[in-house]
């Protein structure tokens, strides 16, 4: 088996992290559009906002799951208390950088912003105006409960 280089794992690293950061861009723009639209509508004060392309909202939807599976799988295996990281194949995991932490810190925050928003614009205030706002609003604060539930090591059937 060959042997994998510090080189070869950097890259690999930084690739992955700016797959990752362009997916979650890529998300981001389109929720923002699907909540605009919905602002849209309801200042027209008519009609509702189910006609964005299903190609975005299938993209949308599809990359919402991978984001979220990234980011519930990262807190599941982060200690309770300390800050989850990415793992950047130079620092070890008992001392991340600074520039790990800090990626992670705005990963976990766009990915919140952008739930929050989903849930608060699609589910609470316009849950009859575009369906599929409604849907990642009422998916994320599932996903967000899962994840709480990783990260602080919870059992929801042991009482704790």
């Amino acid at each position: 088996m060959p042997k994998v280089t510090n080189t070869q794992l950097s890259f690999a690293v930084v690739f992955g992290g700016v797959i990752a950061f362009l997916l979650l861009a890529l998300y981001a723009m389109i929720v923002g559009s699907l909540i605009w639209e919905v602002f849209q509508v309801d200042r027209a004060g008519q009609g509702q906002a189910d006609n964005f392309a299903q190609g975005a909202i299938t993209v949308v939807t599809t990359i919402g799951g991978l984001i979220s599976a990234l980011v519930v799988s990262k807190l599941a295996v982060t200690k309770p208390g300390d800050a989850p990281t990415v793992e950047t194949g130079t620092a070890s995991r008992a001392n991340p950088s600074m520039t790990a932490k800090g990626m992670t810190v705005l990963y976990l925050t766009v990915w919140v912003a952008v739930g929050l928003a989903a849930l608060v614009v699609g589910t609470v205030y316009y849950p009859d105006i575009n369906s599929t706002v409604d849907d990642i609003g009422t998916s994320w604060l599932g996903l967000a409960i899962a994840a709480g539930y990783a990260y602080f090591n919870l059992d929801p059937t042991s009482g704790a």
